[in-house]
């Protein structure tokens, strides 16, 4: 294919003072065609949250993509690399399933109790070791469930969704999804009125004190998980860095006992150590068992009523627990702070072009 392709261009270069006739710019189509192809998985994968200088480089250099990128953009592509690596390794199904087991038989599980206003920042840095606050009606309940309808409408008419751990059980054939991220749109009036009443709240002064009063709006959306939804792998959001990347906030928009999948969160594993240990398990020979193994510790489930809020930051390892229940269970999220290196955000693309930040809330 390589003689082929560069037969073409010495045909074509002959002819630079000539329109090429048909025939000669019909082959060159075809030739591209056969050798262009789509990007490998991994490439599809990173090219879905590059940046608009990745996704530049890498139409101009195609096959030489990525060692022949500019350094920037091999880093950016390292970073990327390492998650879905761990994606990879942890993605299906029947190992969430295994590691969902092993949190349950052989870990410590413990209901994440609620803190009061003055303590959120402190259960979310944990003395720098990372944890979760939760705040009980940090959002009315007629909001919540208002806004609840409202994700479920847009899920079901015109989805503008973003990429999500566990979408569906890959370890059953053809399983339908069960599981969305869905971008919300903050001047909507559902959406307003939850964000408003939270972000003028104790919850917006905590993400003021974590992130700084002019911290971007970085997501907007809600995950939906549908009855039968699979156990998310344990994960973070981001990469191990020494600083804060993100803050996130989820508000429970009904209810959340256990069998509708609450979140799951790890105290204590926003550090480098737990993030080497977590790497080290997806990059055993025996993956799968790795994985398990680590579930055999401590977690803590985010059991909501609804209008409660979730605080916590994004190198914190967490996943999603089986809906087990008959009905959907959907949280709202948004997220602020610097832009991820290593993973692209949720977020409408036009909300997020506004560049709004947290004092535009407050």
């Amino acid at each position: 294919m390589r003689q082929l392709l560069t037969t073409a261009v010495l045909v074509l270069g002959a002819c630079t003072a000539l329109k090429p006739p048909d025939f000669l710019r019909k082959a060159a189509e075809s030739l591209r065609a056969a050798t262009s192809g789509p990007p490998p998985p991994q490439i599809q994968a990173f090219l879905a949250g590059a940046s608009p200088q990745a996704q530049r480089e890498y139409a101009a250099l195609q096959d030489a993509f990525p060692v022949g990128a500019s350094e920037d953009v091999q880093l950016e592509y390292s970073a990327f690399e390492q998650v879905f690596a761990g994606r990879q390794a942890s993605g299906s199904s029947e190992t969430a399933w295994a590691q969902q087991e092993a949190f349950e038989v052989r870990g410590e599980v413990y209901a994440l109790e609620p803190h009061a206003p003055d303590q959120l920042v402190a259960a979310v840095r944990r003395n720098g070791r990372g944890g979760v606050a939760r705040l009980p009606r940090a959002v009315a309940v007629d909001k919540a469930r208002a806004l609840r309808d409202h994700v479920l409408r847009v899920r079901d008419e015109s989805p503008l969704v973003g990429d999500i751990l566990g979408p569906s059980d890959n370890s059953i054939p053809d399983a339908p999804q069960t599981r969305w991220d869905v971008f919300m749109d903050p001047a909507d009036p559902e959406v307003a009125a939850v964000v408003r009443e939270l972000l003028t709240g104790p919850v917006g002064a905590a993400f003021a004190e974590l992130c700084g009063p002019d911290a971007v709006l970085r997501e907007c959306s809600a995950v939906v998980s549908a009855p039968g939804s699979p156990p998310q792998p344990c994960h973070s959001d981001t990469k191990w860095t020494e600083d804060l990347v993100l803050a996130t906030c989820f508000v429970a928009l009904q209810d959340i006992g256990p069998e509708l999948g609450p979140t799951r969160f790890l105290p204590d594993t926003a550090t480098s150590k737990a993030h080497a240990l977590l790497a080290d398990a997806l990059a055993a020979p025996d993956a799968a068992a790795a994985v398990v193994a680590y579930a055999e510790t401590v977690s803590q489930l985010a059991v909501l009523d609804a209008g409660d809020a979730t605080l916590y930051e994004s190198r914190l390892q967490h996943g999603g627990t089986p809906n087990f229940g008959d009905r959907d269970r959907v949280l709202f999220y948004v997220s602020f702070g610097r832009e991820p290196e290593d993973a692209p955000t949720s977020i409408d693309p036009a909300v997020a072009a506004r560049r709004l930040r947290l004092g535009d809330f407050r």
